[in-house]
Protein backbone atom coordinates (compact mmCIF):
# COMPACT_ATOMS: atom_id res chain seq x y z
CA UNK A 1 0.00 0.00 0.00
CA UNK A 2 1.27 3.39 -0.77
CA UNK A 3 1.17 6.30 1.70
CA UNK A 4 -1.80 7.95 -0.01
CA UNK A 5 -4.02 4.90 0.49
CA UNK A 6 -2.95 4.50 4.13
CA UNK A 7 -3.77 8.14 4.91
CA UNK A 8 -7.13 7.80 3.14
CA UNK A 9 -8.06 4.68 5.14
CA UNK A 10 -6.97 6.27 8.45
CA UNK A 11 -8.99 9.44 7.74
CA UNK A 12 -12.07 7.42 6.75
CA UNK A 13 -11.82 5.37 9.95
CA UNK A 14 -11.48 8.58 11.97
CA UNK A 15 -14.59 10.07 10.35
CA UNK A 16 -16.62 6.88 10.91
CA UNK A 17 -15.59 6.63 14.58
CA UNK A 18 -16.37 10.33 15.10
CA UNK A 19 -19.84 10.02 13.56
CA UNK A 20 -20.64 6.92 15.64
CA UNK A 21 -19.46 8.68 18.80
CA UNK A 22 -21.55 11.79 18.10
CA UNK A 23 -24.65 9.74 17.31
CA UNK A 24 -24.22 7.68 20.47
CA UNK A 25 -23.79 10.82 22.58
CA UNK A 26 -26.74 12.57 20.94
CA UNK A 27 -29.23 9.75 21.36
CA UNK A 28 -28.23 8.21 24.69
CA UNK A 29 -31.17 8.60 27.10
CA UNK A 30 -30.34 10.60 30.22
CA UNK A 31 -31.82 9.86 33.62
CA UNK A 32 -33.43 12.77 35.39
CA UNK A 33 -35.82 13.20 38.26
CA UNK A 34 -39.36 12.45 37.23
CA UNK A 35 -42.23 14.04 39.07
CA UNK A 36 -45.89 14.49 38.33
CA UNK A 37 -48.83 16.05 40.10
CA UNK A 38 -50.64 12.77 39.51
CA UNK A 39 -47.96 10.98 41.62
CA UNK A 40 -48.96 12.88 44.73
CA UNK A 41 -51.11 10.15 46.25
CA UNK A 42 -51.73 11.37 49.77
CA UNK A 43 -53.33 8.86 52.10
CA UNK A 44 -53.96 10.90 55.24
CA UNK A 45 -54.65 14.54 55.87
CA UNK A 46 -55.87 16.10 59.07
CA UNK A 47 -55.47 18.80 61.66
CA UNK A 48 -52.45 18.73 63.96
CA UNK A 49 -52.22 20.53 67.30
CA UNK A 50 -54.90 22.77 68.72
CA UNK A 51 -57.72 24.08 66.58
CA UNK A 52 -56.41 27.66 66.64
CA UNK A 53 -53.20 26.85 64.74
CA UNK A 54 -54.93 25.03 61.88
CA UNK A 55 -51.73 23.19 60.97
CA UNK A 56 -52.17 20.39 58.48
CA UNK A 57 -50.29 17.11 58.36
CA UNK A 58 -50.07 15.26 55.08
CA UNK A 59 -48.65 11.75 54.91
CA UNK A 60 -47.36 10.76 51.51
CA UNK A 61 -47.38 6.98 51.15
CA UNK A 62 -44.80 7.11 48.34
CA UNK A 63 -42.25 9.11 50.32
CA UNK A 64 -43.19 7.74 53.76
CA UNK A 65 -42.80 11.09 55.46
CA UNK A 66 -45.01 13.68 57.07
CA UNK A 67 -45.26 17.23 55.78
CA UNK A 68 -46.66 19.80 58.19
CA UNK A 69 -47.93 23.03 56.71
CA UNK A 70 -48.75 26.02 58.88
CA UNK A 71 -51.73 28.04 57.75
CA UNK A 72 -51.46 31.24 59.75
CA UNK A 73 -54.43 32.83 58.01
CA UNK A 74 -56.90 30.33 56.55
CA UNK A 75 -58.65 33.18 54.69
CA UNK A 76 -55.62 33.81 52.43
CA UNK A 77 -55.80 31.92 49.15
CA UNK A 78 -53.23 29.18 48.68
CA UNK A 79 -51.30 30.25 45.57
CA UNK A 80 -48.15 28.85 44.03
CA UNK A 81 -46.35 28.68 40.71
CA UNK A 82 -45.14 25.37 39.28
CA UNK A 83 -42.41 25.39 36.65
CA UNK A 84 -42.35 22.23 34.54
CA UNK A 85 -39.65 21.16 32.14
CA UNK A 86 -41.25 18.59 29.82
CA UNK A 87 -39.08 16.24 27.80
CA UNK A 88 -39.17 12.95 25.95
CA UNK A 89 -37.04 9.87 26.59
CA UNK A 90 -34.77 10.42 23.58
CA UNK A 91 -33.13 13.85 23.81
CA UNK A 92 -30.49 15.70 21.87
CA UNK A 93 -27.64 17.71 23.40
CA UNK A 94 -29.65 20.93 23.01
CA UNK A 95 -32.59 19.38 24.85
CA UNK A 96 -30.30 18.48 27.75
CA UNK A 97 -28.91 22.03 27.72
CA UNK A 98 -32.47 23.46 27.88
CA UNK A 99 -33.07 21.45 31.04
CA UNK A 100 -29.71 22.37 32.59
CA UNK A 101 -30.15 26.09 31.92
CA UNK A 102 -33.74 26.01 33.20
CA UNK A 103 -32.62 24.21 36.36
CA UNK A 104 -29.90 26.79 36.95
CA UNK A 105 -32.24 29.72 36.31
CA UNK A 106 -34.86 28.43 38.75
CA UNK A 107 -32.55 27.26 41.53
CA UNK A 108 -30.22 30.27 41.44
CA UNK A 109 -32.93 32.88 41.02
CA UNK A 110 -35.67 31.61 43.33
CA UNK A 111 -34.10 29.68 46.22
CA UNK A 112 -36.31 31.30 48.87
CA UNK A 113 -39.52 30.78 46.86
CA UNK A 114 -38.60 27.12 46.31
CA UNK A 115 -37.94 26.73 50.02
CA UNK A 116 -41.16 28.41 51.20
CA UNK A 117 -43.33 26.51 48.70
CA UNK A 118 -44.44 29.49 46.59
CA UNK A 119 -42.57 27.94 43.65
CA UNK A 120 -42.10 24.32 42.59
CA UNK A 121 -39.67 23.00 39.97
CA UNK A 122 -40.54 19.70 38.28
CA UNK A 123 -38.96 17.73 35.45
CA UNK A 124 -41.37 15.42 33.62
CA UNK A 125 -40.80 12.79 30.93
CA UNK A 126 -44.08 12.96 29.00
CA UNK A 127 -43.49 9.50 27.57
CA UNK A 128 -43.66 7.86 31.00
CA UNK A 129 -46.91 6.13 31.90
CA UNK A 130 -49.43 8.56 33.34
CA UNK A 131 -47.71 11.65 31.94
CA UNK A 132 -49.13 11.54 28.41
CA UNK A 133 -51.93 13.96 29.30
CA UNK A 134 -49.45 16.83 29.67
CA UNK A 135 -48.92 16.85 25.90
CA UNK A 136 -52.58 17.75 25.32
CA UNK A 137 -53.03 19.81 28.50
CA UNK A 138 -50.28 22.26 27.51
CA UNK A 139 -50.22 21.74 23.73
CA UNK A 140 -46.63 20.44 23.80
CA UNK A 141 -44.88 19.69 20.54
CA UNK A 142 -41.27 19.51 21.76
CA UNK A 143 -39.26 19.89 24.96
CA UNK A 144 -40.93 22.75 26.79
CA UNK A 145 -40.71 24.95 29.86
CA UNK A 146 -44.20 25.71 31.18
CA UNK A 147 -45.29 28.00 34.03
CA UNK A 148 -48.50 27.09 35.83
CA UNK A 149 -50.31 29.15 38.46
CA UNK A 150 -52.26 27.13 41.01
CA UNK A 151 -54.77 28.78 43.31
CA UNK A 152 -56.27 26.64 46.08
CA UNK A 153 -55.01 23.56 44.24
CA UNK A 154 -56.71 24.47 40.96
CA UNK A 155 -54.94 25.59 37.82
CA UNK A 156 -55.69 29.23 37.12
CA UNK A 157 -53.45 29.85 34.08
CA UNK A 158 -50.37 28.58 32.28
CA UNK A 159 -47.74 29.79 29.83
CA UNK A 160 -45.31 27.90 27.58
CA UNK A 161 -41.97 29.74 27.45
CA UNK A 162 -41.41 29.08 23.76
CA UNK A 163 -38.46 31.47 23.40
CA UNK A 164 -36.15 29.01 25.19
CA UNK A 165 -35.36 27.41 21.83
CA UNK A 166 -34.29 30.75 20.35
CA UNK A 167 -32.19 31.73 23.38
CA UNK A 168 -30.44 28.46 24.26
CA UNK A 169 -27.34 29.57 22.32
CA UNK A 170 -26.65 32.39 24.80
CA UNK A 171 -26.76 31.16 28.39
CA UNK A 172 -26.94 34.57 30.11
CA UNK A 173 -29.85 35.71 27.93
CA UNK A 174 -31.62 32.37 28.46
CA UNK A 175 -31.25 32.56 32.26
CA UNK A 176 -32.48 36.17 32.34
CA UNK A 177 -35.51 35.34 30.14
CA UNK A 178 -36.58 32.40 32.33
CA UNK A 179 -36.05 34.33 35.56
CA UNK A 180 -37.98 37.37 34.31
CA UNK A 181 -40.92 35.21 33.19
CA UNK A 182 -41.03 33.31 36.49
CA UNK A 183 -40.70 36.55 38.49
CA UNK A 184 -43.57 38.05 36.52
CA UNK A 185 -45.75 35.02 37.26
CA UNK A 186 -44.86 35.14 40.96
CA UNK A 187 -45.62 38.86 41.26
CA UNK A 188 -48.91 38.94 39.34
CA UNK A 189 -52.04 38.87 41.52
CA UNK A 190 -50.05 38.72 44.77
Amino acid sequence: MNAKKIVTVVLLLFVIVSVVFLLAKEFTPKQVAIDSPKDESFITQGAVGDSSSRDTAVIDKNLAKVKITQNKNPQVEDRKIVVYYFHRTMRCATCIKLEEYSDEAIKSGFASQLKNGKLEWKIINIEDAGNEHFENDYKLYSQSLVLIELQNGKQKRWKNLEKIWELVGTKEVYLRYVQEEVKSYLEENT
